[in-house]
């Protein structure tokens, strides 16, 4: 019986693991230290040593989680990662005796053939399995943070943030299940993993319903397109692209400040197709079109930001009059209504250099915020600063990756 919930524990570990894989590893090693009887691991596995570096790699993978920019690069690869993760913890957790139940429950002959024994053959298969499990499970749970990453990329809302720390939480509190109370353990992932489908599925549905055939070609659009992007028919009813990036119910008044909307939040401005890249010089995988065809289209996307610095400044320097607590709606204003419209489109290189610089310009700023007089003018001067770094930024973009006007 002991035999069967341990191979019932390897299987609850891989939504841990395709979460949090060194947190996990971290509190599965101090668990098995100091409760054996409840989760027989190598001696190895719960070393000081082994302890420390798992206690690194999960303060790293904690700090990556919680930069955007890291996050974004560290997302590329991490199914694979955590995956490997999974296959090593499940081949330290099913031992010989465990293996040789695989074994016996199949029928087959416990053998030595070449140096490989039959036990360990199916050890390999089981933790090759639960490292699938891990696999699909990091692929759907990337798959609901990269919905978040279409209206809030930077994290100016917090929300991917405030995921990660709950994600951190539940992984603590997982691993005490699923060493104490495995069932209650399943029955959560059940309900969680329901859930997650439920909505993922509600997303597409609301993705495809919402677009509209073309009236001349049959093609499906996005509400927000100006444009079909198989015949080419300029469309009469177009709705505005919310403040977030998000759909809305009312119609297009200005084709050329609803050109501009798209852009700020890194869509083509035709089609209205998510851009892919970071960068200045790409174009839409829909349609092909150039956000930016020369300097001069930069150079007009740049020149309607400054219209509307006035406006940022104004309203950033009222939440700047509250002390401490007008901090943070301050901050949350002015990166999204203007400084995310040129962030978008730094390179993650660049950008993440950049950052932590402004980051540290914002810092010192800041302490002035609570002082009298003085402070009103300090959220101003963290928008003042941060557009201009950022402007230059893709001012110097644009003359070494676009060409001169015609």
């Amino acid at each position: 019986m002991n035999i069967i919930i341990d191979l019932f524990k390897t299987l609850l570990l891989t939504p841990l693991l395709g979460t949090r894989p060194f947190l996990a590893c971290l509190l599965l090693s101090l668990t098995a230290s100091r409760f054996p009887a409840y989760l027989d691991t190598p001696t190895w596995f719960i070393q000081p040593n082994v302890i420390g570096l798992l206690g690194a790699l999960a303060a790293l993978e904690f700090i990556a989680r919680h930069d955007p920019d890291i996050r974004l690069w560290f997302d590329q690869f991490d199914s694979w990662l955590k995956s490997g993760i999974s296959l090593s913890i499940s081949m330290s957790l099913v031992d010989p005796e465990t293996a040789s139940f695989l074994v016996a429950t199949t029928g087959a002959a416990v053998e030595s053939d070449g140096g490989f024994t039959v036990t360990s053959i199916f050890s390999g298969i089981w933790s090759t399995i639960t490292a699938a499990i891990t696999w699909y499970i990091s692929l759907v749970r990337n798959s609901f943070m990269t919905f978040i990453n279409e209206f809030d990329e930077d994290d100016d809302l917090g929300i991917q943030g405030f995921i990660h720390y709950i994600e951190s939480f539940g992984v603590g509190f997982g691993v005490a299940l699923v060493v104490f109370v495995p069932i209650l353990a399943l029955i959560g992932y059940l309900i969680v993993y329901a859930l997650a489908r439920r909505w993922q599925k509600r997303m597409e549905e609301k993705e495809q319903a919402s677009r509209k055939p073309c009236s001349h070609c049959e093609a499906k659009l996005l509400p927000m397109a100006l444009q079909c992007h198989v015949c080419g028919h300029k469309r009469d009813h177009v709705l505005q692209i919310g403040w977030l990036g998000q759909m809305t119910d009312k119609p297009v008044q200005d084709r050329q400040q609803h050109k501009h909307q798209l852009l700020t939040k890194k869509r083509c401005h035709t089609c209205a197709t998510k851009l892919p890249l970071r960068s200045v010089c790409q174009t839409c995988p829909t349609c092909q079109a150039a956000p930016f065809e020369d300097r001069t289209d930069l150079h007009a996307y740049l020149s309607q930001l400054d219209k509307e610095m006035p406006q940022t400044l104004l309203i950033s320097g009222l939440f700047s009059f509250i002390p401490v607590l007008g901090i943070l709606p301050g901050l949350l204003y002015y990166r999204i209504s203007l400084i995310a419209s040129l962030r978008r489109y730094v390179p993650r290189t660049i950008g993440c250099r950049t950052r932590w610089g402004v980051r540290m310009l914002n810092l010192f700023i800041l302490l002035f915020q609570p002082l009298p007089v003085i402070g009103w003018f300090a959220i101003p001067a963290m928008v003042y600063t941060n557009y201009h770094i950022y402007r230059r930024i893709l001012v110097h973009q644009g003359k070494q990756k676009l060409p001169k006007s015609n």
